[in-house]
Formats: structure tokens, C-alpha cells, sequence
């Protein structure tokens, strides 16, 4: 498991399991390789017991399928969007100063990806693919921008060189990313959520995520605090996710961008996703 992305779950995961040991008992982790869509992946997990954990963002349907260990494993990042642009459309993207100008620019999201519905219930003009091919559809011209996570978009640019990052914009909505285990593993989902907190407690949560996840050099290329953001509401948070915002530790906040209070960005999100 040498990518950075799933070694960062995998940590997660084995730290609390390992702090709840005394407790719950012995474990053995068996990852599964495997490729599938997002959504056939957590029917995977509702309908098989191929598997007994998955992390990826949240919806209300998809809590609702499946029992939601509701720790947001990236402190929200997720929701943290750059656009992948082609060269040519650099100009266009500098002009966009607001949701009103996003609205002419078209954009590309997968087929069943929660973010698609975000994109859509803001009223964003967007195509939808198959997770495979929308790296292509953006060279191809089928839309503009392929909005990204900040985690995501750099390492991409192999993909074609006449793509690039956007400089400009920085489109924000909440997006936590959780574990997921099937509906009636109530003693799993408590396991991993004492675990969660417990390493949160002791700092090694923290450790983890600015390690693989948020390290420096990702400041470094996004720089957050000179791009200008868009707010999007995400009509599918649960109840129980808006709970969460109020337990500011639990949220990501660029220190190098924040020009709202943790507590003013809290009712900001509040406010947008009434």
C-alpha cells in the first residue's frame, strides 16, 4: 500500500483499532484491492462481506444505507476545490470573481460523486462521466474545469500538458470525508469512533494528516490565502454532520487563509447550508 492517499486510511484505521485493543480485543486488517465505481464499492460493502470498512465522503443517502463513523477523516479538506483548467482557458477562469461567473463556466464531475450533487444544487453548469474518463472529456473540451480537492489537482497534471491548476479560485462547501461500515455493525462503528478520538486526544490524528495529507508542500501550491473563494451550499448534509461543525477541532482551518474566525467560519457554514 504504497500510495500516500490510502496509507493515510490505513494508519487511521490501525491506530484505533490498536487504542481500543484492551477494550474490543484483537484485529487483523486485510486490505482489499479492487476496482469499482464509488457507488458499486459501497454496495460492495451493504450487500457482501467483502469488505467491512470504506472511507469516502458523505451524503445523506449514503448514511442512511450505511451506519457513518462521524469523525471527518480530513478535517473537511475535501470540501476545499481547485479547478483543473486547460491552458487556453486561463484567461476565461481569471475573469470568474463569483458564483454568478462559475455559472458560464462548465464543469465535469463523476457519475454518482457526491460533490456532483453539490455542484448541480448550486445551479453550476456540469457535465457527468464515468470517474475514468473525465481527465480526457476535459482535454477533449466537454466542459472548461474540473474542480478538484487541493489534495488531488497537482498530481494530475501528468495527465496532458496543456493542463494546469487555476491560480485564482478556491470553491469551498462542507464535504467530510467519513468511515463507513454496513448498517448493523453498530460495535464496529463504536470501536473505530472511540479510537478516532482517542488518537485526536493524544495528537497523533493531527500528526497524520499534516504528514500525508496536508503537508507544507501543499501550502505551498495552492496558497490559499490569495485566491478568492467560493461558497457552495451541499444540501445533503445530515443533521448529525451540521452537528459536527460546532466542534471546531475537528475542521481544518489554512492558517495562512483565515481571515474568519474558526467560530465565524462555523456560522458561516451554518448559514449557507439552511
Amino acid at each position: 500500500m504504497n500510495n500516500p492517499v490510502r496509507q493515510y486510511y490505513a494508519k487511521l484505521l490501525m491506530q484505533a483499532l490498536l487504542e481500543t485493543k484492551d477494550e474490543y480485543g484483537d484485529f487483523e486488517l486485510s486490505p482489499r484491492m479492487f476496482v469499482s465505481s464509488q457507488k458499486r464499492s459501497l454496495q460492495i460493502l451493504e450487500d457482501t462481506d467483502f469488505i467491512d470498512v470504506h472511507w469516502t465522503m458523505t451524503s445523506a443517502e449514503r448514511e442512511k444505507k450505511l451506519r457513518a463513523v462521524y469523525i471527518p477523516l480530513l478535517k473537511g479538506l475535501m470540501g476545499y476545490r481547485v479547478l483543473l483548467i486547460k491552458q487556453e482557458s486561463i484567461n476565461k477562469a481569471k475573469k470568474i470573481t463569483d458564483i454568478s461567473g462559475l455559472k458560464n463556466f462548465s464543469l465535469g464531475q463523476g457519475i454518482g460523486w457526491p460533490d456532483s450533487d453539490i455542484l448541480l444544487a448550486n445551479n453550476l453548469n456540469v457535465t457527468l462521466g464515468n470517474s475514468n474518463s473525465l481527465h480526457e472529456m476535459l482535454v477533449k473540451k466537454r466542459f472548461e474545469g474540473f474542480p478538484r480537492a487541493v489534495t488531488e489537482a497537482w498530481r494530475e497534471l501528468d495527465y496532458d500538458p496543456n493542463l494546469t491548476v487555476e491560480c485564482c479560485l478556491l470553491l469551498q462547501y462542507i464535504a467530510p470525508v467519513y468511515f463507513f461500515v454496513k448498517k448493523d455493525n453498530q460495535v464496529l462503528a463504536e470501536r473505530l469512533t472511540k479510537g478516532l478520538q482517542i488518537i485526536i486526544e493524544k495528537g497523533k490524528f493531527d500528526e497524520l494528516f499534516f504528514k500525508y495529507r496536508a503537508p507544507k508542500a501543499m501550502f505551498d501550491l495552492v496558497k490559499f490565502e490569495k485566491r478568492k473563494r467560493i461558497y457552495l451550499q451541499n444540501p445533503a448534509l445530515t443533521e448529525k454532520t451540521k452537528a459536527l461543525l460546532k466542534h471546531t477541532h475537528l475542521w481544518f482551518f489554512p492558517e495562512d487563509t483565515k481571515k474568519l474566525s474558526q467560530l465565524e467560519f462555523n456560522n458561516k457554514q451554518e448559514v449557507i447550508n439552511k
